[in-house]
């Protein structure tokens, strides 16, 4: 299992036989995002960022993170070493998760072709 929240929302994800990870975060205007991800992400990374209109990148680089952060998660290694490539190494599976506007999410998880599924709970209930 693995878990993360960012104010007021938390994740958990669960799995059987894999490694997973997950991450969430609250998207944030102040978030000096242009500099983190020049310190923290792969060149065609940031060249993909750069290319998006600026009114776009903020919420992208959001969810570039949280993939990154579950992706790291999952695979038990931390910033300071490279994470793996998602598109080069097969082992592993990074998928966005839906989220109100102001969010973004992502779960990683070994291997290809397993199932998601996500409930909801809100005040207790299952929604």
């Amino acid at each position: 299992f693995n878990l993360s929240h960012s104010g007021a929302l938390a994740l958990i994800a669960l799995a059987v036989g894999r490694e997973v990870g997950v991450d969430v975060e609250r998207i944030r205007a102040d978030s000096p995002w242009e500099a983190t991800a020049r310190r923290f992400f792969r060149p065609v990374e940031i060249e993909e960022l750069m290319r998006l209109p600026l009114a776009e990148r903020n919420a992208a680089f959001f969810r570039l993170w949280t993939r990154t952060e579950a992706l790291i998660k999952a695979a038990g290694c931390g910033w300071s070493d490279p994470p793996p490539d998602p598109d080069a190494d097969t082992r592993w599976t990074v998928r966005s998760l839906p989220m109100p506007p102001d969010f973004a999410a992502a779960v990683a998880a070994e291997g290809n072709g397993w199932d998601l599924r996500h409930r909801h709970w809100s005040s207790g209930r299952v929604v």
